[in-house]
């Protein structure tokens, strides 16, 4: 036989067998996540989603008083685990010439003509965008900024590993938060029976708990504003509202009124104990509530209590079966880029010994 043509014939073949390594390849790395994405999205959220630091601008044009310095410095003492944990960034602005571009537009819009004065504003929010709240720098509202009693049991739930809260806020008409409640009740004793359990993770274990906020508290008014302001017409509705909530806090889109429906508390449901996409967070819907919790440390909580499987802990169940260790996408992939090597062998060798025969 020709050298050169069997030189061509060996190439050609080598090229068959590098097209099926390829082929064995792709096959293995799109099957591999099939496997990461059992992870529900709740567990994925809790264990890789960092909330969005909100933003408190303080505003004044004498030095601060002890007090107040002392109560913003205590966001990011060592002393205090929760405010340390608090998705909070804290600035002071010295109002004057020297003022940057972005805080003096925010100064001249929103000066309420005292001062110190702060104003909180939501992550990355553009300059041209109104404040969540503007008011007094005050010990008292630096402390209502920092916690509140709703958000405590919120993210107590989500660290005791509840899969998600459903906040029901109300409107402060009595018999419409009534009706809210009863048809959010209503609905979540069906959702159970409607789920299709082929379209969720096989690993989630749906745990629920509700929390009632008034839009009247007081004490609630960093809660309350953070999910009205979540979508842009939400202001405008005189209906009790409700949110799920799950990950480090991260709050979907409102059902409002009338759509707090069986089938719309299904569909969230859906969402947050579906398959995870692995993908970042911000190409997922929802918004971060401001929250106090040491997510770093549940982290590494579980981390250290693998591979014992982890329960959902108090809360209302919908499942019986409790939930695995996460999945590990490397070793599936490290496995079947192995399992894919042995085969291109099989393949090499089967390919060029037909060639030299």
């Amino acid at each position: 036989m020709n050298r050169t043509y069997l030189k061509l014939s060996r190439s050609r073949a080598f090229g068959r067998v590098l097209n099926a390594a390829a082929v064995l390849a792709i096959g293995v790395l799109v099957a591999a996540p099939s496997s990461a994405c059992d992870v529900p999205v709740y567990e994925w959220a809790v264990l890789n989603w960092p909330p969005d630091s909100y933003e408190l601008l303080v505003f004044h044009e004498q030095p601060l008083e002890r007090t107040i310095a002392g109560a913003l410095g205590e966001f990011h003492a060592e002393g205090g685990p929760e405010n340390r944990a608090l998705n909070l960034e804290v600035r002071g602005v010295e109002v004057g010439s020297a003022m940057g571009d972005t805080d003096a537009q925010i100064c001249r819009r929103e000066n309420p003509g005292y001062s110190p004065w702060m104003a909180l504003r939501y992550p990355n929010m553009p300059a041209d965008f109104p404040s969540l709240w503007v008011g007094k720098a005050t010990g008292e509202e630096i402390g209502r900024i920092s916690n509140s009693p709703a958000r405590r049991s919120i993210a107590g739930a989500l660290m005791r590993g509840v899969s998600h809260i459903w906040v029901l806020l109300g409107c402060g008409d009595e018999v419409k938060d009534a009706d809210a409640r009863t048809q959010l009740e209503t609905g979540i004793a069906r959702i159970a029976d409607m789920l299709d359990r082929d379209a969720i993770s096989p690993n989630a274990h749906i745990t629920h708990e509700i929390v009632k906020v008034s839009r009247r508290d007081p004490a609630e008014w960093v809660l309350v504003q953070t999910l009205l302001r979540s979508e842009p017409d939400l202001m405008g509705y005189d209906a009790p509202m409700v949110f799920p909530v799950f990950g480090r806090g991260r709050a979907l889109y409102a059902l409002v009124g009338a759509g707090i429906t069986a089938e719309n508390l299904r569909d969230a449901c859906a969402y947050i104990a579906g398959r995870c996409s692995c993908l970042v967070k911000d190409e997922n819907p929802g918004v971060d509530l401001l929250l106090a919790a040491d997510w770093a440390g549940l982290v590494s909580a579980r981390a250290a209590a693998q591979p014992v499987p982890q329960t959902a802990g108090p809360g209302h169940d919908m499942a019986d079966d409790t939930l695995p260790p996460a999945a590990r996408p490397g070793r599936y992939i490290l496995a079947g880029l192995a399992g894919a090597a042995v085969m291109v062998i099989a393949l090499s060798a089967l390919l060029l010994g037909k060639t030299r025969s």
